[in-house]
């Protein structure tokens, strides 16, 4: 900034000197305008005279090409009438013909003879190929050709099915054809016969030689133009001159049909390979025959047409082009000689006009106080940074008024320092820098730059936003955005200090991590931004809940932290965390939406849970992880033992993921058995881990490490891949059921998935059964049911797995067509002592039935329970007394372990 005041300063003398007084800097009358005015009616003058030269060329080949296009639409509607005609006339000669022929052959069908008929007629000999008569069974009975010693089968033919299969007795006309008897292309004309009563007796052809329609035109000079007769369904029955080149060609996309099918007659231009005229654009006249459907056209070559339009146009170019050479050779010259004598007069005010501009869009404020204490040169910006009023500083205005107007209306007063610098004289004979607040809140930067012969230059900053700006960076480098609450790294701060303080003088204090119960559930089913308004209102209550002195923030996602400093511990830390535990508890409304969660906490205490900040918050998360696997909603203080504990899960962690990633875990397969035969029609796969020091680790252990670990998705997709290899290897009448956790509904990619490896082991999809609970559902909602869906369209069967445990049961099965009920173990396993678990049983059973939904009935673990089931209808059961999991399903025997072989809700998983 200095560097920049002294170039402006350097400036800034020269233009009062050249302005011989002091002036408020604005924008000033320049000679530029006139010169550049002088130079754009040049300009303009020379610009018009060509601009006249070739608005009359273009006159003229507008004319020229507008007479060209009149002639050539003149000459195709022309042909194209004389086309219609002669088609026409051809039209009604050929029906009159086959009138005649069928009235001759239904007077006498005994004894008529076409050949002799043909003779006496003599009709249609310039064009016709063959005459003939199909029967009723599309077999040609009679030909004019001569006798048809082995009648010949055109029922697949176009013109006889379209007679059979039309209720009306119309002229048919086929597309072109390459005929069977005749063996030449033909197009045939067809009429049908009527038996006695108005059957259907056969069929009457005239088969015609397609060029002939069109011959006459053949012959004439078309240039590179073409006739064309077409069906109204777009396919073409013949063509000049190009011949069967385009015979039977299908122009239904042609804008030739489209414009056809809106008018009878019209003008349309289209490529000439759809004409068969080869490259080039046709101007095409046509006309629509409704009697007959179809379109006759005549296309004549736009580039023949318009060829003395491009040689004239071509002539006027050259011509034009250099009489437009002359007009700017002898303008530029005038231009130059004008512009020349006024380029003087215009460097005198250049350097003026810069200045000016420069000063009057800088982003500073800037003025130039000479010696005498006048304020020779302002720019607008530093009246507007100053707050001056209007016609405060005008020409010769003294800065010392400008000083005592400042101090007058307070402009120093929020700083003392500054304020004696105003009144010993504003402006010093050395250069400073400074910052100012103004009334209003801005704060400026001003810097002096004193010049030579005791002349100053200062300029003024706006550093508002800037200051705002760095507010509120540092606001957000200590706080969290969305609960204002302190972030991790300032309640790091807090706590090493309070770590320091306690050193010095041996003070407890507690430090206590929080996280929110129920949180995830709230936050996945209502929505994100109901999330955020929950945990605004949480940061609310976790405020109100301490003292002033306390510390509260917020770690991210629903994760909090407490400092609890000056008070007797450990009995308040206690108070505080059950405090919290009660308020956090106490029911939210949301958007008209009551919501209920709840909180967990941990506690450490200084300096018998840890010495730093770290070994503190450590020890608070590990004793809140304690409070959480002991029921949630309460709280827990450290204990040495829980670390030990912590680190024994976190090894069984890592074991099970490598586990799950090195393709270690083994699955196990329990029977559904068919419930009156006892034999096995599907097995479930249930997933299994033996841990090479521990042996084997029951499901309720490594299930909830694979649910905190990440792990579900991996475990679920490696028990199903095993699952479906074994499977493709049993025979084809056992399936095989997998189940499916919540988090694999989530993914998105589920379906591709599952369709993927049963793909790549070989399993039919009719065979999987994919089982999800109530639970999944509820919790998934829509996203689930659109995964099962395209699953199930697929051909994969799928279960309601413990069915009657759920809230939402019966609406699924309403709005999902589940193949298969599985009657929860619950039920089954208080089946003899609870009448109202036999009711819901029989209840499912016959809701079954009534929805064509096979039920299974799962947890069997008494011959009674079985015996009471097949009592009352049940057809598929499961369970223990049926059949233990086993790696191979020829293992299955005696159970041995009870709990390792007895299904619970916590082992299946697949």
């Amino acid at each position: 900034m200095a560097d920049i005041a002294a170039r402006v300063g350097r400036r800034l003398r020269g233009l009062a000197k050249f302005m011989r007084g002091p002036v408020r800097i604005g924008r000033q009358v320049s000679a530029a305008p006139s010169r550049t005015r002088t130079l754009a009616l040049d300009l303009a003058l020379v610009g018009a005279t060509c601009a006249l030269l070739w608005a009359g060329i273009g006159l003229l080949l507008h004319q020229q090409r507008a007479y060209l296009l009149r002639e050539s639409v003149q000459d195709s509607d022309n042909l194209v009438r004389a086309f219609q005609e002669n088609t026409i006339r051809t039209l009604d000669a050929i029906d009159r013909t086959l009138l005649f022929l069928r009235s001759s052959y239904t007077a006498d069908p005994d004894h008529f003879d076409l050949a002799t008929w043909d003779r006496d007629a003599q009709v249609l000999d310039n064009i016709t190929l063959q005459i003939g008569l199909i029967d009723a069974n599309g077999l040609l009975r009679a030909s004019n050709l001569g006798p048809v010693r082995e009648p010949l089968d055109l029922s697949d033919r176009e013109h006889f099915r379209a007679q059979r299969e039309s209720a009306w007795d119309a002229l048919f006309i086929s597309k072109p054809v390459l005929g069977r008897g005749s063996g030449r292309w033909s197009v045939q004309f067809t009429r049908k016969i009527l038996g006695p009563g108005g059957a259907f007796a056969g069929v009457a052809v005239v088969s015609v030689d397609p060029f002939s329609l069109a011959r006459f035109y053949a012959s004439l000079d078309l240039g590179g133009g073409s006739v064309l007769l077409m069906g109204l369904d777009g396919i073409v029955r013949t063509a000049a001159p190009v011949g069967a080149g385009m015979l039977g060609r299908d122009l239904g996309a042609s804008p030739l049909l489209a414009a056809a099918r809106r008018a009878p007659r019209g003008l349309v231009e289209m490529p000439g390979e759809l004409m068969g005229a080869g490259d080039g654009t046709q101007i095409v006249s046509f006309r629509r025959l409704d009697r007959y459907g179809l379109v006759v056209a005549v296309g004549l070559d736009r580039a023949e047409v318009f060829a003395s339009y491009v040689r004239s146009r071509a002539e006027y170019g050259i011509g034009g082009g250099c009489l437009t050479l002359l007009i700017l050779l002898v303008g530029s010259s005038v231009i130059a000689r004008r512009q020349a004598l006024m380029r003087t007069q215009e460097r005198l005010v250049r350097s003026q006009e810069v200045l000016t501009d420069t000063l009057e869009n800088m982003s500073q404020g800037i003025f130039m106080v000479d010696a005498a204490r006048r304020i020779a040169v302002i720019n607008r910006r530093a009246i507007e940074l100053l707050g001056l009023p209007p016609g405060l500083i005008s020409a010769g205005a003294s800065f010392d008024d400008l000083l005592r107007w400042q101090l007058r209306n307070g402009e120093f007063d929020n700083d003392a320092a500054v304020r004696r610098l105003a009144e010993s004289g504003g402006i010093e004979l050395t250069d400073s820098v400074y910052e100012r607040t103004r009334p209003n809140g801005m704060t400026l930067e001003v810097r002096t730059r004193v010049l030579s012969s005791n002349r100053a230059v200062r300029t003024f900053t706006d550093l508002t936003e800037r200051k705002r700006a760095e507010a509120r960076i540092s606001y957000l480098a200590h706080h969290d955005a969305l609960t204002g609450l302190a972030n991790r790294a300032s309640f790091q701060d807090r706590l090493t200090h309070a770590v320091s303080v306690g050193r010095r003088g041996g003070t407890a204090f507690a430090v206590l991590c929080l996280d929110l119960d129920r949180f995830k559930q709230v936050n996945d089913t209502r929505g994100h931004d109901m999330g955020d308004q929950l945990l605004q209102a949480v940061a609310e209550r976790l405020r109100a809940s301490v003292r002033e002195g306390d510390a509260v923030a917020r770690f991210g996602g629903d994760e909090f932290a407490i400092l609890q400093t000056d008070v007797e511990q450990p009995e308040a830390a206690a108070a505080l965390a059950e405090r919290l535990v009660a308020h956090v508890a106490e029911p939210y409304a949301i958007d008209g939406i009551q919501v209920s969660i709840g909180v967990s906490v941990g506690i450490a205490l200084y300096p018998a849970d840890g010495l730093t900040a770290d070994h503190l918050l450590k020890s608070a998360d590990i004793a809140l992880y304690k409070a959480k696997e002991d029921g949630r909603g309460t709280s827990c203080f450290f204990e040495p033992a829980m670390d030990a504990a912590l680190q024994e899960r976190y090894a069984l962690e890592q074991d099970f993921r490598g586990a799950v990633t090195q393709d270690r875990i083994d699955v196990h397969f329990q029977p559904i058995c068919d419930a009156q035969s006892g034999r096995a029609v599907a097995y479930e796969a249930l997933a299994r881990w033996t841990h090479p020091d521990r042996g084997p680790i029951s499901p309720q252990v490594f299930v909830p490490v694979a649910e905190e670990a990440g792990l579900v998705g991996a475990l679920g997709r490696a028990v199903l891949r095993k699952a479906c290899r074994e499977a493709a290897g049993w025979p084809s009448d056992l399936g095989l059921t997998v189940n499916l956790s919540p988090v694999q509904l989530l993914d998105t990619h589920l379906a591709a998935q599952v369709l993927g490896i049963l793909d790549e082991t070989g399993l039919d999809p009719g065979r999987l059964g994919l089982e999800v609970t109530e639970g999944a559902l509820i919790r998934n909602g829509e996203e689930a049911l659109a995964t099962l869906r395209a699953l199930r369209r697929q051909g994969v069967r799928i279960y309601l797995d413990d069915f009657g445990t759920g809230h939402a049961g019966l609406s699924y099965l309403l709005r999902f067509p589940f193949d298969c009920i599985k009657i929860d173990r619950s039920f089954v396993g208080r089946l003899a002592t609870d009448r109202a678990a036999e009711a819901v049983i029989r209840a499912t059973l016959l809701l079954g039935e009534s929805l064509g939904i096979e039920v299974v009935a799962e947890g069997i673990e008494t011959g009674a329970q079985r015996a009471r089931l097949v009592e009352l209808g049940c057809r598929r059961l499961q369970g223990y007394l049926l059949g233990v999991p086993a790696r191979d399903v020829a293992e299955r025997g005696a159970p041995t372990d009870r709990d390792g072989g007895l299904e619970t809700a916590s082992s299946r998983h697949g």
